[in-house]
This record gives structure tokens, sequence and C-alpha cells, in this order.
């Protein structure tokens, strides 16, 4: 199986760290969201049934909004059933990670291990982000530039029959009535 720095797709990078949770951090439920049009969205869940509530939502919405951890386990909306921690990547949040609570607290091989592939997520979908902007951008930029062609070529064109009619026109003007 790839490792993250060989994939560079955010599909292909989700489900490769949702394996990794699952295999890493006893069997839990994980739940990956990213921001989409103002909001969270789920990335992707493992079991893939899994669903939020609106407590949940509300703890990941915060976790988002405040790049702290929230939900079980903590100081806010400790109700929830699951504990989400921000993903921060080297140029801001690029999503939230909720892990299910099962009633044990994770042992320290297992939080450093959550620790570890949460950082790893985080930088990757980064540059998952980031490659997807350079894409974008060079669409961006290889359409003004056809579009200044388009119209460099349409100005040229339309400069001698212009010239034309001003000089028609000039002498119209000269001849009088």
């Amino acid at each position: 199986m790839p490792g993250l720095a060989a994939i560079s797709t955010t599909g292909q990078i989700i489900g490769l760290i949702l394996s990794r949770f699952y295999l890493h951090i006893s069997r839990r439920k994980v739940v990956l969201l990213v921001p989409r049009k103002g909001d969270l969205s789920i990335a992707a869940a493992w079991p893939p049934d899994t669903e939020l509530d609106v407590t949940d939502l509300t703890a990941a919405r915060w976790t988002h909004d405040k790049r702290e951890p929230a939900g079980h386990g903590t100081g806010t909306l400790p109700n929830s059933r699951f504990e989400f921690r921000p993903l921060l990547g080297p140029h801001g949040i690029v999503g939230v990670c909720g892990i299910e609570h099962t009633g044990d607290r994770l042992d320290l091989n297992a939080e450093r291990a959550l620790t570890a592939i949460l950082d790893q997520t985080a930088i990757a979908l980064d540059r998952a982000r980031l490659a997807d902007e350079t894409v974008e951008q060079a669409a961006r930029l290889e359409g003004e530039r056809y579009r200044e062609a388009l119209l460099s070529s349409i100005s040229h064109d339309l400069r001698t029959p212009l010239a034309t009619i001003t000089g028609a026109v000039t002498g119209l003007r000269q001849l009088g009535e």
C-alpha cells in the first residue's frame, strides 16, 4: 500500500487514512470532515454507514472554528459520541477528524499513533488542496491567455474595415453636401 507522500488526490488520501485509523486506533468508528462551501461535510467515515447527530456536528464545527479539540472527553460538548480533533496543515486548518468514544481511553501507543496519523493527514490534505489550486490557477491562466489572443485577433481584423470607414466618412465631410 502506498504511503501518503506517494498519493496526491484527496480521495486516495482519505481512503488510506481511514484504513490506518481503523487498524491503529482500537477499531473505533472514525469520521473525517472537510470544509465545503462554508460548512463541514463528511468526506469519509469508517464504517461507511457512520452518521453524526446534531451534537456531533456542533462539536465538529466548534473544532473547525476554534481549532481546538471538542466533543467527548473535552470541556466543549462532552456529550458528543465522538472526540473531534482539528487537522492543522502548514497553511491552516484542512479538516476535522472524529474518533468514536467506546468507553475506554486510548493507551499511550494508540494516542501517539493517532497524533502521528493526524499530522500526516493534515499535511497530505493540505498538499492535495494546493495541487488542486495549482491546476485551477493554470486553467484560469490558460483561459485568460486564450481570451487575450481572441481579443487581439478580433481587434486586428476590425482595424482595416474601421480605417476604411473612417477614411470614407472623412472624405464625405470634406466634400460637404
